[in-house]
């Protein structure tokens, strides 16, 4: 009498466990490269909507001063309530905390580290005719990615300066105190440049700031918490 056999072998199980595993890591795969054209696009998008909105706001004004000095903590509170009420940024930047007894703002950007949004002046008032915004936590890839970015063409006319350079944590300060000056940027213009600490920037002449190129921007992009720093009239 015949016996028929029902079920799987071993080996047909383990077949199917592979395929199943080489379709998942496949799928991992797809969806960070997704993931990670998402954020992008997102800070390209966060930088216009700021920008156009700045801009307009300040259309009448022959300074930016009322956004408050860049500092560690991204920008005096001050500027930040003026920040949130004109409704510069988009929704869902703003985060409000207790520290001390008193309300701070934060802004975040969309890699979770600190979006510092202020006014530029820190060695003379000529600066604030400027204003930066630096994102922090940037990881490698997506750092060298916006570095390179066509910002201008993106952003409108106004941007006139980029600077990249590393930070040792997510939500680390924001070192503005090599960010190109005022002078710099109504001189002849800067060449794309690194220095000992890795740091690189590029602008223009007072009007347009050319994309960093690929070489000084993988220099300078190191590591998963990078800043880039912004610089629009």
């Amino acid at each position: 009498m015949k016996i028929n056999e029902s079920g799987r072998s071993m080996i047909e199980m383990l077949g199917v466990l592979a395929i199943i595993g080489v379709l998942s890591v496949g799928g991992i795969a797809g969806y960070s490269k997704a993931m990670a054209k998402f954020r992008i696009n997102k800070t390209i998008d966060q930088v216009s909507h700021i920008v156009a909105n700045t801009r307009i706001l300040f259309g009448a004004q022959k300074t930016y001063v009322d956004l408050g000095t860049c500092t560690a903590s991204g920008g005096t509170e001050d500027g930040k309530t003026l920040i949130k009420s004109a409704k510069l940024m988009p929704d869902g930047m703003s985060d409000d905390t207790k520290e001390n007894n008193k309300e701070v703002t934060y802004f975040s950007n969309a890699y979770a580290g600190r979006l510092h949004f202020c006014a530029s002046g820190r060695l003379s008032s000529a600066d604030n005719k400027s204003f930066t915004l630096a994102f922090t936590g940037i990881p490698q890839d997506a750092c060298i990615d916006l570095a390179t970015q066509d910002w201008s063409a993106a952003s409108g006319s106004g941007l006139v300066a980029i600077e990249v350079n590393g930070v040792s944590g997510n939500n680390a300060a924001i070192d503005i105190s090599d960010m190109v000056t005022f002078s710099q940027l109504t001189a002849t213009g800067c060449l794309s440049t690194t220095n000992a600490d890795s740091k690189a920037y590029v602008c223009g002449s007072g009007t347009k700031a050319e994309p960093m190129k690929i070489i000084d921007a993988t220099k300078a992009c190191s590591g998963d918490f990078n800043t880039i720093y912004f610089k629009f009239y």
